[in-house]
């Protein structure tokens, strides 16, 4: 399974997100465009293949303000108020194997239970390619 979901400025530095409890996502979709034409044969509708969406991916966290990789000086909160497009790694267990793809943080949303911790839940929006390393 999956271990640990990282965040850098560029393609070669990652530090990992704090606090990660739950990650769910990277569920890609394919646009189709429809193409039957008078000639189509069976009455059945055609379509060919669109842009490619490489779709979203949520996680949980417990939320600390003071961690770097999640406050408004330099994490999460600061890339969703400056709309920022930073490069991601998504770990799998192996910590050798990962998905590498750039996103926007598109929504962080405070959870305050009364008996437990503050926690937040975040929503990535991947944009261009998903390589598998």
């Amino acid at each position: 399974g999956v271990t640990s979901l990282a965040g850098g400025d560029d393609a070669v530095t990652y530090t990992t997100v704090a606090n990660v409890k739950s990650i769910a996502g990277m569920n890609m979709s394919l646009d189709t465009i429809e193409s039957t034409h008078m000639l189509s044969t069976s009455g059945v509708r055609e379509y060919i293949p669109g842009t490619v969406d490489s779709g979203t991916i949520t996680f949980g966290v417990n939320f600390l303000p003071s961690y770097a990789t999640q406050n408004e000086i330099l994490g999460l909160i600061k890339d969703i108020k400056h709309g920022t497009l930073r490069t991601f790694r998504l770990y799998q267990a192996d910590l050798a194997t990962y998905q590498q793809f750039t996103a926007y943080v598109t929504s962080f949303g405070n959870v305050a239970p009364l008996d437990a911790g503050l926690t937040a839940d975040v929503t990535l929006k991947m944009s261009g390619v998903v390589s598998f390393n």
